[in-house]
């Protein structure tokens, strides 16, 4: 029996390990999109009446998110490949968590401004977009467009499911608990996630290929030795 059942488990197909890094990235985006960009809509009216925000002036955060962007980007893009993206990813995910737990405390208008668009915009763009991407590209090469386009499309799914999250909390628990709850759910999920799902380096400095191509270094165990 044990003989038998050995060599079944050994017939089960193994995941490549890069499909791991696209469903990371995916629910890593997926939570954090959710936030930052669909759940801001649902957060802008009652943050705003709080603080006493106009619309306008409660819409500021969010342009800061979106010029962040485009100067952090090749700093991360420097960063990632100095570091490698496992870290970069991991620690801009952290940053992602503790800005959300931070905006329970948030009783101004410029900590408001700092916590949602200098912090967690800032962190937003670096766990979910150019390290995650970098480490997807670098675990695909034929099939690197299929691979980025399943990441895309788990985070795609922001809309109908973390979203109509963020609007119950909102609705039961008041805008703070909601984004407490966010910070706590992202460090115990997609931070996780993030630390075992991406590697910091090629699937070569493992023994394996791009896209799971099979080799004789496959059985060799050598991507469980080096992080």
């Amino acid at each position: 029996m044990n003989i038998s059942g050995q060599r079944k488990r050994k017939k089960l197909p193994q995941i490549y390990f890069g499909w791991w890094t696209v469903i990371a990235g995916g629910i890593t985006a997926l939570w954090s999109a959710g936030y930052y960009h669909y759940g801001f809509s649902a957060l802008l009216v009652p943050i705003s009446s709080e603080l006493g925000l106009s619309r306008a002036a409660a819409s500021i955060p969010s342009a800061i998110g979106r010029l962040e962007g485009g100067i952090e980007a090749p700093v991360s893009g420097l960063i990632t490949d100095r570091f490698g993206p496992k870290v970069i990813a991991v620690f801009g995910a952290i940053v992602v968590s503790i800005s959300l737990a931070l905006m329970y405390t948030v009783n101004s208008q410029w900590s408001f401004y700092i916590v949602w668009g200098v912090m967690l915009g800032l962190a937003y763009n670096i766990a979910s977009t150019i390290p995650v991407n970098t480490a997807i590209a670098n675990w695909f090469v034929r099939m690197r467009g299929r691979a980025l386009g399943a990441k895309m499309a788990i985070a795609g799914l922001s809309g109908v499911i973390t979203l109509p999250i963020v609007a119950y909390l909102i609705e039961t628990q008041g805008w703070r608990i909601a984004c407490l709850t966010g910070g706590i759910i992202m460090f115990c999920i997609p931070v996780p996630l993030l630390w075992f799902g991406l590697k910091r380096y090629r699937p070569e400095r493992y023994g394996l290929l791009p896209d799971g191509t099979k080799t004789d270094a496959n059985d060799l165990g050598s991507e469980h030795t080096i992080d």
